[in-house]
C-alpha cells in the first residue's frame, strides 16, 4: 500500500489537478480559433481574391485528410516525446499557419498551408486527453472528462463568433491573425506550465495515491487496471473498426 499523501502533499494535488484540467481545457478550445475562423471568411475569399468553389473543397479535403492521418502520427509522438511538447509545439505551428493565410492572397498557399494546419491539428486531441490522464483515478474520469469535453463546444462557438467579429469589424485578414496570436500564447503556456505526471513534482500516482476524488465518487472501487496494448494489436480489435467506421 502507498504512503497515504500529507495534508501538504494532498493540496499541492489538488492545485496541479486544476492546473492540468485548466491548460488542458484552454488548449483545445483554443484549437478551434485557428479552425473555425476558415469557414467564416469563406465567401469573403471568394469575393475578395477570386478562389472559387472547388478550391474553397480542395481545402477542406486537404485539412481533413491531413488531420487524420495526423491523429496516428501525433498521437504516437506524444508517447514517445512527451504531450506536454507535442501540444506546445503544435499550437505554434497552427498559429503560424494561421498568420501564413493572413497574409496569402492565392488559393493554392490557402489549400496547402490550411492542409498542413489540419495536420498540426491533429496534435490537440489526443495529446491533450494523454496528459489529463496521469492526473485523475480511473474511477473517477469519466465524470471529470464529462466536463472536460464541453472545451470543444465552447471553443467552437467562440471562435465562430470572434472570426465573424474580426472579418466584419477590421477586416478578414484579422480572423486570422488575432486568433492566431491568442493560440500562440496558450501554446507556450502549455510549454512553461504543463505538468504531465505528479511523479514530476515528486507526488505518487494518482491510482496508488489518497488523491482527493470529486463528490460521488465510489470510495471502495478498486484501481482500475489498464493494460497496455501494442499498437497493431489495438488494430487488430473489431470494436476500433466498428467505432473508427462509425465515427
Amino acid at each position: 500500500m502507498a504512503e497515504p499523501l500529507t495534508p501538504a502533499e494532498a493540496a499541492r494535488l489538488r492545485r496541479l489537478q486544476i492546473r492540468a484540467f485548466g491548460l488542458t481545457w484552454l488548449s483545445y478550445a483554443s484549437y478551434y480559433l485557428v479552425r473555425k475562423n476558415v469557414s467564416v471568411v469563406k465567401s469573403t475569399l471568394t469575393d475578395t481574391l477570386g478562389i472559387t468553389v472547388g478550391q474553397l473543397g480542395a481545402m477542406d479535403t486537404f485539412y481533413l485528410a491531413a488531420y487524420a492521418l495526423g491523429q496516428f502520427v501525433n498521437g504516437a509522438l506524444g508517447d514517445r516525446l512527451g504531450a506536454r511538447r507535442v501540444i506546445g509545439l503544435g499550437m505554434l505551428a497552427s498559429a503560424a499557419a494561421a498568420f501564413v493565410m493572413g497574409m496569402s492572397g492565392t488559393a493554392l498557399v490557402f489549400i496547402t498551408v490550411f492542409g498542413l494546419n489540419g495536420f498540426f491539428q491533429s496534435t490537440g486531441w489526443p495529446n491533450n486527453v494523454k496528459a489529463m490522464q496521469p492526473w485523475f483515478p480511473a474511477r473517477t474520469r469519466g465524470k471529470i472528462m464529462g466536463f472536460w469535453c464541453t472545451n470543444y463546444q465552447v471553443g467552437g462557438l467562440v471562435a465562430t463568433a470572434l472570426a465573424t467579429f474580426l472579418m466584419v469589424t477590421f477586416g478578414w485578414r484579422w480572423a486570422f491573425f488575432v486568433p492566431g496570436t491568442w493560440v500562440a500564447m496558450v501554446g507556450g503556456a502549455i510549454l512553461l506550465f504543463l505538468v504531465e505526471r505528479p511523479q514530476d513534482k515528486g507526488l505518487p500516482p494518482v491510482e496508488d495515491s489518497d488523491a482527493p476524488d470529486p463528490a460521488g465518487a465510489i470510495p471502495d472501487a478498486p484501481p482500475a487496471e489498464e493494460p497496455k496494448v501494442a499498437f497493431f494489436q489495438m488494430l487488430r480489435m473489431p470494436a476500433v473498426w466498428s467505432l473508427g467506421g462509425a465515427y
